[in-house]
């Protein structure tokens, strides 16, 4: 999954704090839970990064539209949450883009893979293969199927089929969330250890 969830058991981290004599056992959670939203919010920061060309060129900014966070405080728990969570069209590929993998078509026979004439400038497709009035196939002279159109002068080649494509790894989520991970065993070790120091 394209997201990481982080259950803190704030008992735990209580039943320390008495151990250690700590003076300020109220504001023990707030503390801790200020210091993971930071840590979340920089988290997910370095995903969107990582989304809008570090690792991922932005296309139509779905993916990076969906990456969020959550923090929730319970009576014993402090759950945070970061990656691709709020609901929309990303979802489907946020994970194939990390992990890599063969894509093949859900009905039908063929993948119509976008030409240049058929996507923007920022490489969104313009229409689906469905939509072009008075498109017919033609095969390229390396085999390929295409679909086209007539042009002024010519043909306007829109879309390619496939059976199946393969899709690079580009893993935009590890090392954001490794960092996340790290920074909070860091964090907690510092609360304790600020905490000791005061007691």
């Amino acid at each position: 999954m394209a997201d990481i969830t982080l259950h803190i058991n704030t008992t735990q981290l209580l039943q320390a704090a008495r151990a250690l004599n700590m003076q300020a056992q109220r504001g023990f959670i707030p503390a801790f839970s200020s210091m993971l939203r930071r840590r979340l919010v920089t988290c997910e920061s370095a995903i969107k990064y990582n989304l809008t060309g570090s690792v991922l060129h932005r296309r139509s900014g779905n993916l990076a539209r969906q990456v969020a966070f959550t923090l929730a405080e319970g009576t014993d728990t402090v759950t945070g949450r970061v990656g691709v969570i709020k609901q929309g069209p990303a979802l489907a590929y946020a994970n194939m883009h990390m992990t890599g993998g063969r894509i093949v078509p859900k009905r039908g026979q063929y993948l119509t893979i976008p030409l240049p004439a058929a996507l923007t400038s920022a490489g969104v497709p313009r229409f689906t293969a469905r939509q072009v009035p008075n498109a017919f196939f033609i095969k390229s002279k390396r085999g390929n199927l295409l679909l086209v159109r007539k042009r002024a002068g010519g043909i306007e080649p829109l879309f390619v089929l496939k059976r199946e494509v393969h899709l690079p790894k580009r893993d935009y989520f590890t090392v954001p969330k490794n960092e996340l991970v790290a920074g909070v065993q860091a964090d907690i070790a510092l609360l304790m250890k600020n905490e000791l120091v005061l007691s």
